[in-house]
């Protein structure tokens, strides 16, 4: 358990790393395909100028990748796939909308993490929220993901979560605890998921008045000036209300 931790915290070199030789060529590196030799071809995928990185080249480090990752979960290597699988959509951002990799990544990502959420540490969820948010998997993992570190670890740390689950299903704007983060973390200016939290009330979920922030515009200065603007736009405020944003 204490790897899996670790390897959410930092990221492991997997693969070797390319040295002074000749260069590979598009040619080797499909020939590295055919033979399924991932590790190989992830060490010289970047040998190829950056000009003629087309989509041919990115569909081999694509398989690679999750040729490499699926290697490592196959071997019982899984803390070293989770490892291998951050530093990859770090070196590959393209990565992050292959599918199957995503899914694969998410897959391993979830159960592996659940110890950050149990024994709250912080630093691991955070990195696990940027991780997930990149992943996107289903809105409901994300949902579920940010309920589970909304009660047991904090609320500003679940806005991460929440953000992706409201980002492929608006639906959950109107939830109670998706609205309480939010709520939370807008009533607080320096925290570091402040600008994401005005993002989804005030763009995301801009359609949807948060459940019970009535009493945090009265409250709150900061919650004031995120969301009354849009809140005035869209009607949301009436009457008392709408003073208290006028005000």
């Amino acid at each position: 358990m204490k790897k899996t931790l670790l390897s959410l915290f930092m990221v492991s070199v997997s693969f070797a790393v390319v040295g002074e030789e000749a260069r590979y060529t598009m040619d080797d590196l499909k020939a590295l395909d055919g033979s399924k030799n991932w590790n190989e071809l992830l060490a010289h995928a970047e040998d190829i100028r950056p000009s003629q990185r087309n989509s041919e080249w990115e569909s081999l480090v694509q398989n690679a990748a999750l040729g490499a990752f699926e290697h490592y979960v196959a071997s019982g290597a899984k803390d070293d796939a989770i490892g291998l699988g951050q530093q990859l959509i770090l070196s590959y951002p393209f990565l992050s909308q292959s599918k199957s990799f995503t899914q694969q990544f998410s897959k391993e990502l979830v159960p592996a993490a659940q110890p950050c959420i149990q024994y709250a540490i912080e630093g691991c969820v955070e990195n696990y929220g940027q991780l997930l948010s990149t992943l996107a998997p289903s809105a409901e993992v994300s949902y579920e993901e940010g309920t589970k570190v909304f009660q047991n670890v904090s609320k500003s740390l679940s806005v991460p979560f929440f953000a992706a689950a409201v980002q492929q299903a608006e639906n959950y704007c109107a939830d109670e605890n998706v609205a309480n983060a939010l709520l939370y973390t807008l009533d607080r200016p320096n925290n570091t998921n402040f600008a994401l939290a005005k993002e989804v009330a005030t763009q995301r979920c801009a359609n949807t008045a948060l459940t019970n922030f009535e009493n945090y515009i009265i409250e709150s200065q900061t919650v004031r000036e995120a969301l009354c603007p849009t809140y005035l736009s869209k009607g949301h405020v009436k009457g008392l209300m709408k003073k208290v944003c006028q005000s």
